[in-house]
Formats: C-alpha cells, structure tokens, sequence
C-alpha cells in the first residue's frame, strides 16, 4: 500500500504501486492489512504519531482534513461595552477570537443561520470585566503597577440554560497566560463573547491545531563499504 521514495544523487525516484484495486471496498480491505498507527509522544498541546502502510498522498489528506475540517468552538462575536485601552475595538475583538478554548464541540450544534443565537445548544458565553485600579502612591511605590497586563485567564465562562448541569466540565481558555491587552491606571475592559461551532474552512480561529505536518520515514541503506575518511 505504501509508496518507496528513493533519493538518488540527483532525482527522486518513486516505486510504483504493482497492486491495482477495482473498487473501494477491496482497497479498504488491503488497507487495514496494512495499516499502522503508532503515537511516539502525546502530550498536553503536542501529539506525534508514526503511520506505516499507507501512500504519503493519503497522509497529506488527513493533515488537511485536520485543518479544516474537524469543528471546534471559537468566539464568534463580541459586544463591546468598554473598553477603554488603546487598543481599537475591533483589534481587541480579533485577540478574543484568536484564544483556544477548551471546550467539546460535540455538546454543541452548528448555528442553524446567520442571525445571533443566545441559546445553550450553540453558544458558549464568556465576559471578560477589568479595571486597573492601582492608586498614584502604589504606583509610585512599584512603577510595575503602572501598567496592568490583561490575560486570556480574565475571561470567564457565563452558564446559558442548562450548561453548568450538561458539560461534563466547565469551558476555558487552554492558556491562560495569553496576553490580551495592558491598561492604564483608571483604564477599563468590559466585554461579552460568544463561542459558536465551526471549521477551519470558515476561518483559521477554529482551526483545532496551530499546525498540521509530516515528514517521511526514513531507510537509510549503504550501498557500498565505506573506509578511511569517508567514514568519519
């Protein structure tokens, strides 16, 4: 089922398929003859696995498909009620929708149309409400007050109808040390988002990886004895 590759001093040469199907079904068959998948590292945010048996074209595939076709959730809209920084309402709205939550998109459904949709079965609600009340004489004191840094762990997750009793666990940021905004003394953000369920094809914020890759697995074959020099 897999394709050799062979990388010749000037060319890459690859070995074509002996095997022809004639339908679907018989090259599903050969395929979970063949097939391996084996995961080498999983960890919180980084998942890497090794697939033998199977063309590079079909891998290719499913690194796509990963991009753009698996649904997350993601904030959609945002209604700004303050905001006070410097910077624009829409640049911050845009930083909102960047942020990866941490919700399954699976409890939840496709918005049905274009209009906005405040119910429990599509939308996950998060407001986000901070002010920099630090005084001129703590400031004076610690001039690293001066500023106060606005992380993706100040927006919190509002329950609509019967998601505290529904979700198995509360949806948040998957990082909360993302870096939103810094405000100034007195200066203010009070903001509601609205998570809906959609694909990468819609946009890149619900795109479920930063990053989708593969490379091929290597066999190195010497073709001949290497002596002196050349094999050092």
């Amino acid at each position: 089922m897999a394709s050799t590759y062979t990388l010749t001093e000037h060319q890459v040469l690859k070995k074509k398929q002996e095997k022809k199907f004639t339908s679907s079904k018989e090259f599903l068959i050969e395929l979970s003859k063949t097939l391996n998948i084996t995961i080498t590292n999983n960890q919180d945010i980084d998942l890497y696995f090794n697939i033998i048996g199977i063309d590079v074209a079909i891998v290719n595939s499913y690194r796509r498909i990963i991009l753009s076709e698996v649904s997350t959730m993601a904030v959609d809209e945002v209604h700004m009620i303050k905001n006070d920084s410097v910077i624009p309402d829409e640049v911050l709205a845009h930083r909102f929708g960047m942020v990866p939550f941490d919700i399954d998109p699976r409890a939840f459904f496709t918005k049905s149309s274009d209009k906005f949709h405040n119910n429990d079965n599509e939308t996950v609600k998060f407001r986000i409400e901070i002010k920099n009340n630090f005084t001129t004489k703590e400031i004076e004191k610690n001039e690293q007050l001066q500023y106060l840094s606005v992380y993706s762990d100040c927006l919190k997750w509002i329950p609509l109808g019967q998601q505290r009793v529904r979700l198995v666990n509360d949806p948040k940021p998957i990082c909360k040390d993302i870096l939103l905004a810094k405000l100034s003394q007195k200066q203010e953000i009070v903001a509601d988002m609205y998570c809906l369920k959609s694909n990468g094809m819609d946009h890149a914020k619900f795109s479920p990886v930063a990053t989708a890759s593969y490379k091929l697995l290597s066999k190195i074959e010497i073709l001949r004895d290497i002596y002196g020099d050349e094999a050092k």
